[in-house]
């Protein structure tokens, strides 16, 4: 099934086995949850920060009551906020665990991206009218029939729509949705995590090819005047899954007894592992100055662009399957921080044609932290995407 949006010129098209099943990935929704409660929970903070210092003003508490109050309601915000990210953790949990499973078949699965890529660029949807305002005078009628998907309006005026269409090309910022997925690896300054072998894309734990990253992000591009150039920004939730070889398992270990603090990745003689993977989770902002050659409000042309990224760490986690001396079938996945960095910082360029995206990625900082026993392990990533204008 195949559902297409297009409003004022902005296409959103979005392929899935089943419409009906579209909730269970709904980007959109939990990106409006975290925005909007967010905003609600720090305006209800700031009504009652008004409260209480209208209070102090009119004599009804003193300083330190002020104080004591304005101490109490900042730490419900934090409380309020810290509840609103353990769902959204809960949730990218649940997708990175959906993602894990496409991640066993590569194959089939970069296959798949491939035919979708293909039929966006041969499929092209009627254009739709911009939506009216909802007043006694406009009715919409969206109709979803064999010929597509398609708006009917009694009183549009096909005029109207293309003076809105004028107006969205020759605005200077426009919003953009982008989704992806690639390959990841780890490496050190010493190349302790390398192979020896010609093959650079091996390291002694790391199986490349499941080693994989996904993700989406939204924000706006904005363009200098009249040029081609644009300056890029917003958010990215990123999902880097790294697949372990053979019984290799990383772990963290504290060992007194020889003063040892930190994190190994050791092979485990005890049981026969199936799986072993580690899996770390970012909320990352984007920024890059692009070069377009796409008509304004498009995306149909060569684009190159270079920046930088910063993100904060959501969640990190292990997950081994193995079977024991009785040769029972066991799982077991670990939540912990496993001494990962809590925020990271890199470079990226990026290249591409009209929607389709190659985009690389290069973490500045270290994966785990220096101040303890610990790989001295950077990231870089290649993915294959799409942004949406």
């Amino acid at each position: 099934d195949t559902l297409r949006l297009n409003v004022n010129g902005s296409e959103i098209i979005i392929l899935t086995d089943d419409i009906n099943n579209l909730s269970q990935t709904d980007y959109n929704a939990i990106i409006k949850k975290l925005t909007n409660e967010t905003k609600e929970i720090l305006a209800d903070q700031q009504r009652q920060f008004n409260e209480i210092s209208r209070q102090k003003e009119a004599g009804e508490i003193t300083a330190e009551e002020e104080a004591e109050l304005k101490a109490r309601v900042a730490e419900e915000t934090s409380d309020r906020l810290e509840a609103l990210s353990d769902e959204i953790e809960r949730w990218a949990d649940e997708y990175g665990e959906a993602m894990e499973e496409r991640a066993e078949n590569v194959d089939e699965w970069a296959e798949a991206w491939e035919k979708n890529a293909e039929k966006y660029e041969s499929v092209n949807p009627p254009a739709a009218p911009a939506t009216p305002e909802t007043n006694d005078k406009h009715g919409t009628t969206v109709i979803i029939d064999d010929d597509g998907i398609r708006i009917d309006g009694e009183e549009w005026d096909p005029e109207e729509y293309k003076d809105a269409k004028r107006k969205y090309k020759g605005q200077k910022t426009h919003g953009y949705f982008e989704m992806y997925f690639g390959w990841n690896n780890w490496f050190d300054k010493d190349g302790m995590a390398m192979e020896t072998s010609a093959n650079p894309l091996t390291t002694t734990e790391l199986s490349f090819w499941p080693s994989m990253t996904w993700g989406f992000g939204f924000g706006g591009r904005t363009r200098f005047g009249q040029s081609k150039m644009l300056i890029r920004y917003g958010a990215q939730f990123n999902w880097h899954y790294y697949r372990l070889k053979g019984n290799n398992i990383l772990q963290k270990t504290i060992d007194n007894a020889n003063d040892f603090d930190g994190v190994t990745i050791t092979a485990d003689p005890t049981k026969n592992y199936s799986k072993s993977s580690f899996r770390i989770n970012y909320l990352d902002a984007p920024v890059m100055i692009e070069f377009d050659n796409s008509a304004p409000g498009r995306s149909n042309g060569f684009s190159i662009g270079v920046g930088g990224y910063g993100g904060i760490r959501l969640n990190s986690s292990t997950k081994i399957c193995f079977s024991d001396f009785n040769g029972d079938n066991s799982k077991q996945k670990t939540n912990n921080n496993f001494y990962t960095n809590g925020w990271r910082y890199g470079l990226m360029g990026q290249i591409g044609f009209g929607t389709f995206k190659i985009t690389g990625k290069f973490d500045m900082d270290y994966l785990f932290r220096s101040d303890k026993n610990t790989p001295d392990y950077q990231v870089a990533s290649l993915t294959l995407g799409w942004v949406f204008p």
